[in-house]
């Protein structure tokens, strides 16, 4: 899969202000839009493995409560949502906080099986 077209795309969503690819906490795609605020390279290293700890924490139910779908983090400025997209993959969608997040989700997972 191309994750950088992926994260293109889903950087055009509405309300939608970046997108990105991690995988095992490294950053492989990202896709933002114009003038959207980016953060420091050690604070990006930063943000990138508490995602990887945030999204594989609920993995360790799933034998229990089936597969994760998504994890939300949602702050007052911007809600993150990560969807596993892999075994250590996990898409990012850094969203206003405006919209629901299911109807962005549902977007994201249709380009996702688009391919």
């Amino acid at each position: 899969m191309d994750y950088s077209r992926l994260c293109e795309e889903i950087s055009q969503i509405r309300d939608v202000i970046a997108a990105f690819v991690v995988d095992k906490g490294l950053l492989v795609a990202l896709a933002a839009k114009p003038g959207a605020q980016a953060p420091d390279k050690e604070r990006l290293f930063k943000i990138l493995l508490q995602i990887h700890i945030m999204a594989s924490i609920p993995k360790t139910n799933e034998d229990f409560a089936g597969p994760t779908e998504y994890v939300i983090l949602q702050h007052s400025n911007m809600r993150v949502t990560i969807i596993h997209i892999g075994p250590d993959q996990e898409l990012g969608i850094v969203s206003t906080e405006k919209p629901e997040p299911s109807a962005i989700i549902e977007r994201a997972k249709a380009l996702l099986r688009k391919g």
